[in-house]
């Protein structure tokens, strides 16, 4: 992928679009082919070191610590900086979701961000990554607050983070897309369609 792109990867349920996340974030061993990033043949790596070379995944679901204040979870998200940024990080994760200035102090179960899941978004940009693996960031959110996590994607694009895209709303995934993918369960493997930008602005698949 080219930086600061956007590849959508759409499908049915069970085609293996998370296990296609996992695999590429460490988090399972994939079943075949390798995994590069960066240049870098990342196959077989453990998560935590995936990581540190600047892929994040953001997990379909919470993935929160429901015992912890806000803060408390971003202190957590970026307890592998070095100790001298890691203030710094989480000013950059409130600035770019100024909502989470006010509500830092609460528990997540109790706020109402938290509960939305919008906000593991910032989380993952307070590392600075370089490219982000988003796993339904819009499961359960109100049509609003998805719309701002889209926003949010759409930012960082322009920012130069490249983004992996799995989305339950295929419109909307395709209107920010620059190509995608789509799982096939069977042998045949990955489809991979290019998406053409309309004169317009708005893009779609080509016929």
């Amino acid at each position: 992928m080219t930086p600061g792109t956007v590849l959508a990867v759409l499908g049915v349920n069970g085609a293996g679009k998370s296990t296609l996340a996992r695999a590429v974030s460490g988090l399972v061993p994939p079943a075949g082919g390798r995994v590069t990033f960066a240049g870098q043949d990342i196959t077989g790596l453990p998560a935590y070191r995936i990581r540190r070379l600047g892929l994040t995944y953001i997990p379909e679901g919470r993935g929160i610590f429901p015992g912890l204040s806000v803060l408390e979870n971003l202190r957590m998200a970026v307890a592998q900086e070095p100790r001298p940024e890691r203030a710094g990080a989480i000013e950059r994760a409130i600035e770019r979701f100024p909502v989470l200035g006010r509500v830092v102090g609460n528990a997540p179960e109790v706020c109402r961000v938290a509960n939305s899941r919008c906000w593991r978004w910032p989380e993952a940009l307070a590392v600075t990554p370089k490219l982000v693996v988003a796993d339904e960031m819009s499961l359960g959110l109100a049509p609003l607050v998805a719309e701002s996590v889209f926003q949010g994607l759409e930012e960082a694009r322009s920012s130069g983070i490249t983004i992996v895209l799995i989305e339950q709303f295929v419109h909307r995934a395709l209107s920010m897309a620059d190509s995608c993918v789509i799982p096939d369960p069977w042998p045949s493997g990955l489809v991979r369609i290019r998406i053409r930008r309309r004169s317009s602005g708005h893009r779609s698949l080509p016929r």
